[in-house]
């Protein structure tokens, strides 16, 4: 006989002393709950089949039967209410029998016809435009044939309030890439190439991606690395970027001067800091507020991703640099910038550095050689990296600071477009508001 796991929903009270045995109880009760029990010669009652009609409670003729709720039941749960754990055990006693598909005749509601998922890779999409987050649907069952945006047409305003003012505009859940001239790749890693796999884009189309899918030189990858510091006259019309990952920005820029010269010998020393709008896209423990506040932490010491492609820069100005980039990363407690310092074995002296960066930059719009160290606030809300170098002994230790949500993400995207459609370089990134 199986054992019966379900503790009795309610309790049959039987005042002894009132119940007189008619069997009235008995005979009217349809779940046969009541019987008379000729050994005990009294009446008795199979709670686990009482619904508390209270039929019974109304035909007694000496009102001698209260049916209560019961409080003996499971243990409290933070996760499973005890009738959840109920229909689980009655599920595995059925059979095999799938319950869920039978329905409920309780409202429930589709959670997974509500569910909406950020696609974007920043954690904080209200002050970054350019990476509006794609909010797809998720379905239980088979794969959907496509990625589809929120239809609601909210305006762009709803989702980042500091555009107030400056548009009416509202976003759209279609896709019409014959009619646009740039399109923006904004996902989470990995998530590029596989949307290219699932849409038809035109050719004429230019594609500046975000992710890091496309970074890596690889046959049959035509995407351009989109650091104009580096890479300039090759974005000057190019089809399709990649876009540089934050951190990777700020330490390449810090190192491409030196690696020109073929300076570059041995390992590099780098540390590196970003604010709570980096170091990850998924919320986590480490990402709250309070957790943030006060705090910093090391993340993917040694083996960060941006790692390939800051050696990949490097080699494609010092072919002969076989040193590793020693990279720990930090968390902190601010919400945006990255502030990185670079330190080599270099024996030059500091006014040389100082004309070989100021060279090195010399046309760049947003990259400037400062004579004093630099610090993040310098750089916040705007597309500049300013780096500053100073010699210990025969070390040479260079910092550089960004802002990683734009020179490090959107900023730098804006003036990769700018330089394709051969407009000027520093349209819509004069940013930096007067009162800061």
């Amino acid at each position: 006989m199986a054992i019966n796991f379900f503790p009795a929903e309610y309790e049959v009270i039987r005042n002894a002393d009132r119940c007189i045995a008619c069997r009235v109880c008995e005979r009217q009760c349809a779940n046969e709950v009541h019987h008379y029990d000729t050994d005990l010669q009294k009446m008795i009652s199979d709670e686990t089949k009482c619904v508390c009609c209270h039929r019974c409670v109304s035909l007694c003729p000496t009102r001698a039967l209260k049916i209560v709720k019961s409080d003996n039941t499971f243990k409290e749960n933070a996760n499973w209410q005890a009738q959840t754990i109920t229909e689980v055990y009655r599920q595995a006693g059925s059979g095999g029998v799938l319950l869920s598909s039978m329905g409920t005749p309780k409202e429930y509601p589709v959670y997974w016809d509500k569910l909406l998922i950020n696609a974007s890779q920043v954690t904080n999409p209200s002050i970054d435009p350019l990476r509006e987050p794609m909010e797809t649907r998720i379905f239980l069952g088979r794969k959907n044939d496509q990625i589809r945006r929120d239809s609601r047409g909210n305006l762009i305003t709803d989702v980042h309030e500091g555009l107030y003012g400056e548009t009416d505009m509202r976003f759209t859940d279609e896709l019409p890439f014959e009619d646009v001239d740039v399109v923006y790749f904004c996902f989470g890693h990995g998530k590029s190439t596989q949307f290219l796999a699932d849409h038809y884009i035109p050719a004429d189309v230019r594609i500046i991606d975000l992710a890091q899918d496309f970074r890596l030189a690889a046959e049959g990858n035509d995407y351009v690395y989109g650091l104009p510091e580096l890479n300039r006259t090759a974005i000057l019309g190019a089809q399709h970027v990649a876009n540089p990952g934050c951190f990777a920005t700020c330490i390449q820029l810090g190192l491409l001067p030196l690696a020109d010269a073929g300076l570059l010998q041995g390992d590099v020393s780098v540390n590196a800091i970003t604010g709570s709008t980096g170091a990850g896209v998924k919320p986590s423990s480490t990402t709250h507020f309070s957790w943030r506040s006060g705090n910093m932490s090391i993340y993917k010491a040694f083996q960060h991703q941006h790692v390939p492609e800051i050696v990949q820069s490097l080699r494609q100005l010092q072919p002969s640099f076989e040193g590793a980039i020693d990279f720990i990363p930090y968390r902190g407690d601010f919400p945006r910038g990255i502030f990185a310092t670079e330190v080599i074995t270099c024996d030059a002296p500091e006014e040389e550095i100082a004309d070989l960066y100021r060279d090195f930059y010399s046309d760049a719009p947003f990259t400037h050689y400062v004579d004093r160290a630099v610090d993040l606030k310098q750089v916040v809300n705007t597309n500049k990296c300013l780096i500053h170098a100073e010699r210990h002994g025969n070390k040479l230790l260079v910092t550089s600071v960004i802002d990683n949500l734009l020179k490090g993400a959107s900023g730098q995207a804006v003036q990769n477009m700018n330089l394709m459609f051969e407009l000027e370089e520093d349209a819509g990134l004069r940013l930096k508001p007067l009162a800061f």
